[in-house]
Parts: structure tokens; C-alpha cells; sequence
């Protein structure tokens, strides 16, 4: 299966450039390995300093996804372009673009989505982000850059906060989980955001296009065939996962689970796995260290897209 070719259906995506999304073979692993090295050095100082100034403001009623997608953005705006200005300015404008159709035009003063995202993203690139802790890297700058803007984009930073919403709301609904947390029991807390992870997968699914003609459940499957991974159905597949749509965190004491929540598995896992976990589990224990919450108001239904999340659940913390 090539992830190149089911990323390219995106058009939007390649606002940010070159990036290993569009890559395969050689050159897909060389620049993944690069990145896994920077991507799994741990600035745990770094992300809790930004975890505690942010989560200080909280206490009352809050909006919990704007509030958690907004701190996700401190901190990786922060981490990948020095919490630079220009790229908060920017994030709107390029995000646009991401989920556009791709068109990149301009007609007598309009500009399509696209179009306007590259400018943004064209001036981006000439910043220099010298002091950040993604700034040595054995990747060409071009190539860095595009990772850069790619990982501080409003994308990733929907994705983290969902998860943070989605772990919120569970905790409220199960005061039995939030009793057992409050032992401090670390990898209990991993197994419920690992759970958290199954039932609302951040992204629903993504694309892959058959490099050739294989045979999956028996179906025939031709080469170049465009294919939709749906990471929500599979985490909740019955034969999989024993009561599927319970959450039961000490399912993930059996270490031989799957979960589909980061693209999947094999060479085309997502490759910000390791640094996205440390922030959403930094951001979970700093929330129960801090505080005690109920959902006050709003509606507790999923909302799918762009990202999973309860939709305008309300939270008051104390």
C-alpha cells in the first residue's frame, strides 16, 4: 500500500510542501528516520512550562475543546518555530488551504484558499527558527522547514486537543476511572488515553492507494486503487475487542492489542506518535494534579470533523 498516493487525493495537504506524506520507498524511510530521532528526544521541561501556565486560566466554565486545542497549539507552535507570531498569524490561512480543493488561483484581486495558504506559507519559510528544539536536524532546510510548518499547523494541534476533550469527557462519566487515577498510578493513565485513543480516534481514517493488485477479506483489490483506512470502525471491530463500545482501559493490559489511531501500523505509522503522547499524557496528568471537573453543559454526541470531539461541551473545573 502506498501512503503517497492516498495522501496526493488530498491536494490541500500539499500546502506545506515537501514533506514525508508524500513519500515512498528510500526516500520515505531516510527522511522518517530523521525525524524519528528529533521527534523522540523528550522536552518534557519545555511542554510542562507551557502545560502550567495554560491550564491556570481553566478554573471555572471553559469551552473544553477550544481551551485544549488552544494550549496544543502553544505548545507545538512553541516547539517547531520558537511560538514565533508570523506562524500563529498564518495558521488560519494555511489551514484554509489544507482543507481546500486544491486550487491554486488568483483573478483580479480574489484568491482562492490555496493560493492565499502559499503566500502565507512562502513567507513563512524565509523566517529563521534557529533557537527552537527542532532546529538541528540532518534534513536538507527546505525539507525541514515544510516538517515544521506541517507539525505546527492548526492539523495537529486540532488532533491533541481532541484527544484532551475526549479523555476529559470519559473521566467525568466514569468517576471510578478518576478514583483510580488520583493514585498516581502512571501506566494506568497511559491505558486510559490509550483507550481514550481507540474509541475517538482524533482522525477518523486516512487514504491508501495499492501499489498493486493484492487480495484483503478475500476481495480483490486492483492495482491503483484508492482505499479508505477508517480508524473508528476498526478500533471498534468485535472480533478484535472484546465490548467494543465500553471503555474499559485494562483491555491495554494486553500489550498485543492493536490501535489504529496513528496511521495505522507499519512503515507509514505516524512518525509524531511519540511526541504527541508526551504531550497529551503531560496535559492529562497536569489536569488531575490540578484540578477536579464536571461537564456542565453542551452536547456530549461526537462530532467526526475535522477531528472527533464532544460537540461545544462545556466544563467547569474546580
Amino acid at each position: 500500500m502506498s501512503s503517497k498516493g492516498g495522501y496526493e487525493a488530498f491536494k490541500g495537504l500539499g500546502v506545506f510542501g515537501n514533506t514525508v506524506l508524500f513519500e515512498d520507498g528510500n526516500r520515505h524511510s531516510e527522511m522518517k528516520q530523521n525525524l524519528t530521532y528529533l521527534l523522540t528526544e523528550t522536552h518534557g521541561g519545555i511542554i510542562d512550562g507551557i502545560i502550567s501556565k495554560g491550564i491556570h486560566v481553566w478554573k471555572g466554565e471553559v469551552d473544553m475543546y477550544s481551551v485544549a486545542k488552544k494550549l496544543c497549539n502553544d505548545c507545538v507552535v512553541n516547539l517547531f518555530t520558537e511560538e514565533h507570531e508570523k506562524v500563529k498569524e498564518f495558521q488560519k490561512l494555511i489551514w484554509n488551504g489544507t482543507v481546500s480543493t486544491g486550487v491554486d488561483m488568483q483573478i483580479m484581486g480574489f484568491k482562492s484558499a490555496m493560493a492565499a495558504a502559499k503566500e502565507a506559507r512562502n513567507e513563512l519559510l524565509q523566517t529563521e527558527f534557529s533557537a527552537c528544539p527542532f532546529a538541528s536536524s540532518s534534513l536538507e532546510k527546505t525539507d525541514l522547514n515544510a516538517h515544521r510548518l506541517m507539525f505546527s499547523s492548526s492539523m495537529v494541534s486540532k488532533a491533541l486537543g481532541s484527544v484532551i476533550t475526549s479523555f476529559v469527557r470519559e473521566v467525568h462519566f466514569h468517576p471510578d476511572i478518576r478514583t483510580r487515577l488520583d493514585t498516581g498510578n502512571s501506566e494506568y493513565l497511559k491505558r486510559v488515553l490509550q483507550e481514550v485513543l481507540r474509541m475517538y480516534p482524533p482522525v477518523i481514517g486516512c487514504c491508501r492507494s495499492s501499489s498493486k493488485s493484492c487480495l484483503v477479506g478475500g476481495n480483490v483489490i486492483p492495482e491503483d486503487s484508492m482505499l479508505w483506512c477508517c480508524f473508528a470502525t476498526a478500533n471498534r471491530d468485535p472480533q478484535v475487542y472484546t465490548d467494543p463500545n465500553c471503555f474499559k482501559p485494562d483491555r491495554w493490559l494486553d500489550d498485543q492489542l492493536p490501535l489504529l489511531s496513528f496511521g495505522g501500523l507499519g512503515k507509514h505509522h505516524c512518525v509524531g506518535e511519540p511526541l504527541a503522547m508526551e504531550i497529551i499524557y503531560r496535559t492529562a496528568k497536569a489536569l488531575l494534579d490540578t484540578y477536579t471537573w464536571t461537564c456542565s453543559t453542551g452536547s456530549y454526541d461526537i462530532r467526526w470533523l475535522p477531528v472527533s470531539r464532544p460537540k461545544h461541551m462545556k466544563v467547569t473545573f474546580t
